[in-house]
């Protein structure tokens, strides 16, 4: 995706047909190259990835530890219980809790798992 995003190279991913289907997916939902990606997934043919949309329209991409930190928020976590889970302090749970809300667009933890869900990202 990397290589072949800067000369929009559609063709040798339609050639690999149906199986790139779901690693064009994953790369959407981490981020990767989101837009080539689903432009990719129109070409062979599939569905784009709800999380294409909303990846494209986030200033800047979630971190993998900040996607982690997000879906056990979503689950109900505290801080405490959060850090607990990933190994973290709770002073760096709360930066990746304040990192992710400004990407989001969020004002509070609230906020930023409802943005989350309506952008397709958990």
């Amino acid at each position: 995706l990397q290589r072949g995003r800067p000369e929009r190279f559609i063709r040798i991913f339609m050639d690999a047909g149906r199986p790139l289907i779901p690693l064009l997916y994953e790369a959407i939902r981490r981020g990767i190259a989101a837009d080539y990606a689903g432009e990719i997934l129109q070409a062979i043919g599939a569905k784009a990835a709800p999380a294409a949309a909303g990846i494209s329209l986030l200033i800047e991409p979630l971190s993998e530890r900040e996607l982690e930190v997000l879906r056990l928020m979503a689950a109900g976590l505290s801080n405490r219980a959060i850090a607990e889970k990933l190994i973290l302090s709770e002073g760096t749970v709360k930066t990746h809790i304040h990192n992710l809300s400004g990407k989001l667009g969020a004002a509070n933890r609230t906020e930023a798992v409802a943005r989350s869900r309506d952008l397709h990202l958990i």
